[in-house]
């Protein structure tokens, strides 16, 4: 991977062909079917550990935090 965005070096462009040609026509029906859409991330802004809430407490106290499980994960 290239942080100015230039293409790869190791990439092949014969194994990228052909997995646009099979896998992701695969892929893109399986989405459609089941109904869900196909979402592409900047592998440079994910973290496994994203915190997506603030906490507010009383200064000098450490805040309550409540965990809710959605059961999606």
């Amino acid at each position: 991977m290239r942080r100015d965005g230039g293409p790869d070096p190791e990439q092949d462009p014969d194994a990228v062909a052909r997995w646009h040609q099979d896998a992701w026509p695969t892929i893109g029906a399986k989405a459609g079917k089941d109904g869900g859409e196909i979402l592409f991330a900047d592998q440079v802004g994910i973290r496994s550990d994203q915190v997506t809430g603030r906490t507010r407490g009383e200064k000098g106290k450490a805040p309550a935090v409540r965990r809710v499980r959605t059961g999606s994960r």
